[in-house]
């Protein structure tokens, strides 16, 4: 007997495209599954386009998900996981699934930093990368940039930015991991919290999902992912602030690099 699993995303193409991942890897657990993918446009998506409304860094990007989980019109919820704040709304439960993208960030448009002139623009919306950049590379010449990945290749090409900062999983993920010019030094040039990982969020009293969930979680997943979180939950901060936290597990033993910038 076929049943069915409604999960809900943002409809950016690059959610889209994670949650089509996640769809292909539960079906493919259970050929009576049907996962039914639904898009949200969440107010996060709407700042993007919006330039008088600011991201708040709670969970912009996940509130009208959130509220198709609690409703009822959602069973599961795909985001990335540094999007997803430290705490989440009672009665939801957060896991890191499948196995972790590049956590990287990435430079598009030069093949180094050093390359880049002085005069050079380089476009990232966030504000760790925008104080890294300052920090270790000493460029000052720094500009905001939003939009979905294709619009700000767009501007890109068009010479408004000499340069971007992504993340890598993201460009891989969507199959333009060619574009990449270098990768960035994650002990140094610190990700944020969670980046690489998916985030799987869904009721916790609905064991039949945390079950779907628990099969989807690879081996460290969440100690990991748990690590970053919890340096973001300790200085108490949200998904706006300049802070970078990188967890590996080699072996037995878990290694980790974090950054507070101004």
């Amino acid at each position: 007997m076929k049943h069915f699993l409604r999960l809900a995303t943002r409809k950016s193409p690059l959610a889209l495209e994670q949650a089509n991942q996640i769809k292909l890897l539960l079906e493919e657990q259970d050929h009576n599954l049907v996962v039914e993918v639904i898009g949200f446009t969440t107010s996060g998506d709407q700042s993007a386009t919006d330039p008088s409304r600011r991201l708040s860094g709670k969970g912009d990007f996940l509130k009208e998900l959130e509220i198709a989980l609690s409703n009822g019109s959602a069973d599961l919820a795909i985001h990335s996981m540094k999007d997803v704040p430290a705490e989440v709304p009672e009665g939801l439960e957060i896991r890191a699934v499948g196995p972790r993208a590049d956590a990287r960030d990435a430079l598009v448009g030069a093949k180094s930093l050093h390359q880049l002139g002085s005069d050079a623009t380089i476009g990232t919306s966030s504000t760790r990368r925008q104080a890294l950049l300052r920090h270790v590379a000493n460029t000052r010449n720094v500009k905001p940039i939003r939009g979905n990945i294709d619009t700000r290749l767009a501007k890109l090409a068009n010479r408004e930015f000499q340069a971007l900062i992504l993340a890598a999983a993201g460009l891989k993920r969507l199959g333009l991991g060619h574009l990449i010019d270098d990768y960035l030094d994650p002990t140094i040039f610190v990700p944020a919290a969670g980046q690489g990982w998916l985030a799987a969020e869904y009721r916790t009293d609905d064991k039949d999902v945390h079950c779907l969930v628990e099969s989807l979680q690879t081996s460290g997943a969440t100690n990991t992912s748990e690590c970053e979180r919890n340096v973001v939950r300790a200085l108490d901060a949200d998904c706006t602030a300049p802070i970078g936290v990188y967890c590996t597990k080699q072996g037995n033993e878990y290694f980790l690099n974090a950054v507070v910038l101004d």
